[in-house]
C-alpha cells in the first residue's frame, strides 16, 4: 500500500509500560489508537489517567498520510506513541510523588480551599433568600384571588426573578 491509501484503524492498542525513575519501577498500561492515547496509573495511587486526543480533521490528514504521525498502526504503539504514553506516565508518578512528598501539606490546602468554597455556597444562598421570599409573597397573592397575574404584569416579574436565579 502507498502511504495515501493506508486507513485510519479504529481498534484500541493495549501495550504495558514499564519505567524507572530513581530505582523505582511504574508499569501501567497504555491504549492508543490511530488519534488518541491513554495512559492509566493504578499504582501508587489510583485512578488517575492521561489522554491526548488528535482526532480532529487536519490530524486525521496528517495521520492518514504520514503513519509514523499516529499514536497506534498496524496494531502497535509508534515511536510516536510510544514516547507519548512514556511521558505521561513519568509525568504522573512525579505528580503523584510531589504530592505524597508534601501530604500534610497538600490535605491543608484542600481543606482550605473546601472552606472557601463552602464559605461562596453560603454567600449565595443568603443572597438568594430574599428574591425567594419577595417571589413567594408574589406568588401567593394570584392565590388569594385578589388579583391576576395578567392583569397586574406579575407574569413579566416572575420571569425576571426567574432570570435573576
Amino acid at each position: 500500500m502507498s502511504p495515501g491509501q493506508l486507513p485510519l484503524e479504529a481498534d484500541w492498542v493495549e501495550r504495558p509500560l514499564t519505567i524507572t525513575f530513581e530505582g523505582q519501577t511504574v508499569t501501567e498500561m497504555a491504549r492508543a489508537y490511530w488519534g488518541a492515547i491513554e495512559v492509566s496509573i493504578t499504582t501508587p495511587m489510583a485512578q488517575l489517567t492521561r489522554t491526548d486526543h488528535h482526532q480532529g480533521w487536519a490530524f486525521a490528514m496528517k495521520a492518514h498520510h504520514c503513519p509514523e504521525a499516529r499514536f497506534a498502526f498496524c496494531g502497535k504503539l509508534t515511536a510516536t506513541g510510544l514516547k507519548t504514553a512514556e511521558s505521561f506516565l513519568a509525568d504522573m508518578y512525579l505528580d503523584w510523588r510531589a504530592v505524597a512528598l508534601r501530604l500534610s501539606a497538600v490535605d491543608a490546602e484542600c481543606q482550605r480551599t473546601q472552606q472557601k468554597l463552602n464559605d461562596l455556597e453560603g454567600k449565595f444562598t443568603a443572597h438568594r433568600r430574599p428574591v425567594l421570599q419577595k417571589r413567594l409573597a408574589l406568588q401567593g397573592t394570584p392565590r388569594a384571588g385578589e388579583i391576576s397575574q395578567r392583569d397586574d404584569g406579575l407574569a413579566d416579574l416572575f420571569d425576571k426573578l426567574d432570570e435573576m436565579q
